[in-house]
């Protein structure tokens, strides 16, 4: 039988390449052929490709706009990766407890929008819920119930509640800052987010009928990031983290050298 991370490799280029459907076709054979053997019988290393692999199905059949398939996969994959911490916590192997919860979230998420594909928007919105529960830093957890509403009723009216998880998140993602030419936000344990894109979302939420509250610092907001961005733009901001800390850094050795020449 072919190595198993090869064919991996080999479905995993097709969807680059755009070629779904036998990207599909060799994700769930390798998926089927795995999920055969039973549980007892699988080693660390079956049970880690065997989550990898579902995993990378549930996706694709994302992508293929397979909703139903997606979901049950999906509710597969959630199975198989609590065995997986159950094998590794038997062989002692230590386990990062904060991305595993990352991860945890970005697979309810996947699920979610899966859920929503199928219109079934009530279940999807309990989906974002459990993957801000499990990971609070996670933009995409509290953004796609903004759209979910969006979907479902055709505005925002009843997006109060979904306010507070929202602040939360953005704050902890921290100030405005750049990844080459491109302004991100930068949540902890998840991927850099588009800050152009964050605008467009913020500019449809802010249309779609929010409670005034909701509306008012979703627009207080929105005109902060603009400021950030522009102001990293004209150099009037430091384009990262670490710069910051650096001009920081400058600037006490710069008032302490002062503050010795005043003597």
């Amino acid at each position: 039988m072919e190595d198993p991370r090869k064919v991996v490799v080999q479905y995993r280029r097709m969807v680059q390449e755009g070629r779904l459907e036998m990207a599909e076709v060799m994700a769930r054979g390798l998926s089927d052929r795995t999920l055969a053997m039973k549980p007892e019988d699988r080693g660390v290393d079956d049970q880690s490709l065997l989550v990898e692999v579902v995993r990378d199905l549930s996706a694709i059949l994302e992508i293929r706009e397979k909703w139903t398939e997606s979901i049950g996969t999906s509710k597969i994959l959630e199975k198989e990766a609590r065995r997986l911490v159950k094998a590794q916590n038997s062989a002692g192997q230590t386990i990062d407890l904060e991305m595993s919860k990352s991860v945890r979230s970005n697979d309810l998420i996947q699920r979610g929008r899966a859920l929503n594909g199928a219109k079934k928007h009530r279940r999807a919105l309990t989906c974002f819920k459990r993957a801000h529960k499990s990971s609070p830093n996670s933009l995409e957890a509290v953004f796609r119930p903004f759209e979910t509403l969006i979907m479902s009723k055709g505005n925002l009216g009843s997006s109060k509640k979904w306010l507070p998880a929202l602040k939360r998140a953005l704050g902890e993602a921290g100030p405005v800052q750049m990844e080459g030419e491109v302004f991100v936000l930068l949540p902890k344990n998840h991927q850099p987010h588009s800050v152009e894109q964050l605008l467009i979302d913020l500019d449809q939420w802010i249309g779609s009928g929010p409670p005034e509250m909701v509306k008012t610092w979703l627009k207080t907001y929105a005109d902060d990031v603009r400021r950030q961005r522009d102001a990293i733009a004209r150099g009037e901001q430091a384009k990262n983290a670490e710069m910051a800390a650096a001009i920081d850094k400058l600037q006490v050795t710069q008032d302490y050298h002062e503050w010795v020449g005043s003597r």
